[in-house]
Parts: C-alpha cells; sequence; structure tokens
C-alpha cells in the first residue's frame, strides 16, 4: 500500500515534506488493527488534506492544527496506532458504540460518512496549512473504500477454521 501511495502523481510538485507525511500516516493506518482507530486516524488525516488554512490558537479537537499534532506524535512515537482516550469528543462525535453490527459498516457509505464528517470539520485559520493537499485526500478516498483488506483491521483469528476439504481420519 505505500508503495501504491509513493507513486501517486498528486505529489509532484509538492515539497518532500508533504509526501513524507502522508506516506507515514498511511503507515499507521496500516497498522490499526480496530475500527475506531481506524476511524480517528483517517478523519485526521483527511482534515490535514483537506484543510486551507490551520489555527494554532484554536481548542477545537478536530481543528486542522489538532489533527496534525496528532499524526505527528504518533509518527514519531511509532506508535501501532491510535490509543485515543475514551473522549468521544477526540473521534469527532463519534460514539464508540456506533460501530454494532445493526449499523453494517461497507466500505463505500462508512467512507462517504466519515467524509462527510470530515468536511463539516473544515474551517478558516491564520496561516496556510503546509500539508494541504486536496488531490491526495481524493486519491486517499477512493483507496479508503477497500480498508479492510489494507489494514489490520481483520486479523487473521488463530482459531480454526471451517473448511470444506474432506479429512481422512
Amino acid at each position: 500500500m505505500i508503495k501504491l501511495v509513493c507513486r501517486w502523481k498528486c505529489f509532484q510538485g509538492k515539497h518532500c515534506s508533504v509526501k513524507d507525511f502522508f506516506v507515514r500516516c498511511i503507515g499507521i493506518l496500516t497498522k490499526c488493527a480496530d475500527i475506531n482507530s481506524f476511524r480517528a486516524v483517517f478523519t485526521d488525516v483527511l482534515i490535514v488534506a483537506l484543510s486551507e488554512t490551520e489555527s494554532i490558537n484554536s481548542n477545537d479537537l478536530n481543528s486542522c492544527f489538532a489533527a496534525q499534532t496528532r499524526l505527528m506524535k504518533a509518527i514519531k512515537s511509532d506508535v501501532h496506532c491510535y490509543q485515543y482516550e475514551n473522549d468521544c469528543a477526540e473521534y469527532g462525535g463519534i460514539d464508540s458504540n456506533q460501530n454494532r453490527f445493526d449499523d453494517c459498516i461497507t466500505g463505500s457509505k462508512f467512507i462517504q460518512d466519515l467524509v462527510n464528517k470530515c468536511k463539516s470539520f473544515l474551517t478558516d485559520g491564520e496561516r496556510p496549512n503546509p500539508y494541504h493537499c486536496s488531490d491526495f485526500a481524493n486519491s486517499f478516498i477512493r483507496v479508503a473504500k477497500h480498508f479492510p483488506l489494507w489494514t489490520a483491521v481483520m486479523p487473521r483469528d488463530k482459531s480454526s477454521v471451517a473448511t470444506s476439504v474432506f479429512i481422512i481420519q
């Protein structure tokens, strides 16, 4: 997945630190082992990619600068994924009980709901966002619809699996 992202044309003409930042964010996403971690990282990456400006003095947990700070902290500490506290505000107002079976999380609908939520968080700031890259956001959204395939959200279970193979005893 990381090699695929490195070849995206959206990074042409951008400073190398922009590509490095987003590639490392994808690396964090590939290590996410549960849906809430994926949701949190995805939201932060999209907020940073879509925000044209940022506000350093904002106390809003969903601001571009706050999302950027959380991502940088995760990159620096090389954690397997975000370790959020139980504060739902940090998830962007998403309740941890939201991923019940009844909600039927499917790729396209789930991702589109997150994209709409991220777009609602975008605000104007006082300085340009150095990591603004809307072309990356478009490619990222397209690939994110298949997130169970390239993240650790659906790890293999070590228990036995039913099979149709006939076993001779």
